[in-house]
């Protein structure tokens, strides 16, 4: 920060010309976002002001009753919150009859532009009797494209609005990859688990009370960020910092603030003492920064008692639930099947939003496939001595399972998932073909269809 600093004044000095090129770019980019702010294009304000949005819009409204256009935009276009308003009132004068969704790698599609950029074509209709959308891709070839453009997922207009709050598209490949949707769809969402993600720490408010001296650190506190941890391993990297004892009053006192407020995670809560708060216990975290085209989009883990946590890494606060529900909700969040179900919907965020509306299975809590859930993920979680309580509450031994185990539990994990989604043998195998472009999934979808082939004998 400070060359860049010094580099910024050394070329106000030697070069005053690009100062006033700079400056009246800056007026020009304002000037046209006032112009856009001003028009007939609701909700454009939300987020950056781009163009795309308004050409949405007004190509939107230029279709005649019972007219259609066909339009080529950002993929963005059919996902954020700026052009949330558009969607919504496509879909209510109209639809969107064909989506096709692309992604330019090696510039397939245009070149001179970014392979890792993400397009939609469509065609939107405005026609007062659509009750369908139908949508397809990614494709990332122009082969892939030739052999799925055709097959595309026809979904009713009243579904898909009920699958997220703001009438995002899902990627949906395929009419198989629509039925497996719509079956873990049949579960109720994440937000009706008893579980309320929460923000712990911010880079901005709570920045002085951290020591980011990871050699000399100044507290006994870590403070863990997303990359601190992965799947099945709390300690997977650095922690962002350390924290004096100070922290735990300084957390205190936030969330004693927090508990008569009617929108808050604690709200209605007892929280008195230090000993209330989640940080001494170990509680389920997850990372924020989370892409769709990375090996896996949800991280979660259990952390360790004594840990804070940056907002990277909200973690999340039992409300009315247990131990043994938390290693369930660890076990879910952690399989391949969710995962699958999060890349449809993520592009680089786990938004609280977005985790809220994601279907978890409910099942008895006396359900075998439950409690064998339960189990796995315990042990899986409880690595060591640190979560002795944990394990204890939950009934799984702390430290047991080696190497060789680990792959069986985990394959057995996505299994009970599967099932619990109720998905069929064939609907398991098509979320292993399509997770993840390139990915070695025989050998473990292997061991998953076998455990899966059992499970269903026995169901």
């Amino acid at each position: 920060m400070a060359e860049r600093s010094a580099r910024i004044e050394a070329l106000k000095a030697e070069r005053p010309d690009l100062r006033g090129e700079y400056e009246s770019e800056v007026a020009a980019s304002e000037a046209m976002r006032q112009v856009l702010i001003s028009g007939p294009f609701p909700g454009i304000g939300a987020g950056h002001i781009d163009l795309y949005k308004a050409f949405g819009w007004r190509n939107w409204q230029l279709v005649r009753a019972e007219g259609r256009i066909g339009i080529v935009l950002p993929r963005a276009a059919l996902t954020g919150a700026g052009t949330e308003a558009w969607r919504r009132d496509v879909l209510r004068s109209g639809t969107f009859s064909d989506v096709c969704i692309v992604t330019n790698t090696g510039q397939w599609v245009f070149g001179g532009v970014d392979g890792r950029y993400t397009i939609a074509f469509g065609v939107i209709a405005r026609a007062s009797d659509a009750d369908t959308l139908a949508l397809c891709g990614p494709f990332h070839s122009r082969a892939e494209f030739d052999r799925g453009r055709d097959a595309l997922a026809v979904v009713p207009l009243s579904e898909f609005l009920s699958w997220t709050s703001t009438a995002m598209f899902p990627l949906i490949p395929d009419p198989i990859s629509a039925t497996v949707f719509r079956r873990m769809r049949q579960q109720p969402e994440f937000r009706t688990s008893g579980f309320r993600p929460v923000i712990e720490l911010r880079p901005v408010e709570d920045r002085s009370r951290i020591d980011t001296n990871l050699e000399r650190p100044a507290g006994p506190i870590p403070v863990l960020t997303g990359v601190s941890f992965n799947l099945w391993n709390p300690d997977h990297g650095e922690p962002y910092g350390y924290a004096s004892e100070s922290i735990i009053d300084h957390l205190l006192a936030k969330t004693i603030r927090t508990t008569s407020m009617a929108k808050s995670p604690f709200s209605g809560m007892s929280i008195h003492v230090a000993a209330d708060l989640p940080v001494g216990k170990p509680r389920v975290a997850v990372r924020d920064v989370a892409r769709a085209t990375d090996s896996r989009t949800v991280i979660a883990a259990l952390l360790p008692p004594r840990v804070a946590v940056m907002h990277a890494a909200p973690y999340l606060l039992r409300n009315g639930t247990d131990e043994s529900d938390e290693a369930f909700v660890l076990g879910v969040l952690s399989s391949i099947p969710f995962d699958w179900y999060a890349r449809r919907i993520v592009e680089l965020h786990l938004t609280f939003e977005l985790l809220g509306s994601m279907p978890v299975p409910a099942p008895d809590r006396s359900d075998p496939r439950r409690l064998r859930v339960i189990e796995i993920a315990g042990r899986l979680a409880a690595v060591d001595g640190r979560y002795f309580e944990w394990a204890s509450a939950v009934g799984v031994p702390v430290g047991s399972v080696d190497d060789a185990e680990k792959p069986e539990l985990i394959a057995e994990l996505d299994a009970l998932v599967s099932h619990l989604y109720g998905l069929k043998r064939d609907h398991v195998a098509h979320v292993f073909e399509t997770f993840h472009r390139g990915w070695n999934y025989a050998p473990r979808l292997k061991k998953v269809l076998g455990y899966f082939d059992t499970i269903e004998a026995t169901a």
